[in-house]
């Protein structure tokens, strides 16, 4: 999936008493080469984090509509729902398209003076949140083809793994 994620990262190795986070981005593939209305991706977290922005791959270099959901657990478990009642909106967001070859920046701080969503979505240490990315309007969303099997691994860091999700649409 062809995804950037910004995040905070609990430190735990800070000697201070005040909980010390610390910026830090993890990518998912970036070709893009196929395209759909949305793409679901499974976020684990190996310590607490909180994400705060995401970047995402669109054909479009204009105006996007994107809403973007979240869920605990696997979208797996909640793929068939049309109705969204397993989801919880997270942001309506309107980003100005970078093209297939450059993330354009969800929340887009051209469009909102902002640079982190209103509610970011926090993830529990050792627990999986989804993550439900939609355009509204278009099938303007891009996303990757993989070798590797949807839910495995397919790129990590010491805090924070994203699993092998899939287009919707």
């Amino acid at each position: 999936i062809p995804i950037t994620v910004l995040m905070n990262a609990l430190n735990e190795h800070h000697s201070s008493p005040v909980k010390q986070w610390s910026s830090k981005s993890i990518n998912g593939a970036a070709d893009g080469g196929n395209g759909s209305f949305g793409v679901m991706i499974d976020v684990m977290a190996k310590k607490a984090i909180v994400i705060t922005s995401l970047g995402f791959l669109t054909d479009s270099f204009d105006d996007v509509k994107i809403t973007l959901y979240s869920r605990i657990g696997s979208y797996k478990q909640a793929i068939n729902d049309e109705s969204l009642s397993a989801w919880s909106l997270v942001s309506t967001e309107v980003a100005t398209g970078r093209g297939s070859r450059m993330m354009t920046p969800l929340p887009d701080p051209e469009k909102t003076l902002r640079t982190q969503f209103a509610y970011p979505i926090e993830i529990a240490q050792g627990t999986t949140r989804s993550l439900y990315i939609t355009a509204v309007d278009k099938t303007e969303m891009r996303y990757s083809s993989t070798t590797l099997e949807e839910g495995r691994v397919f790129n990590e860091n010491s805090d924070v793994a994203l699993l092998v999700g899939c287009g919707i649409g």
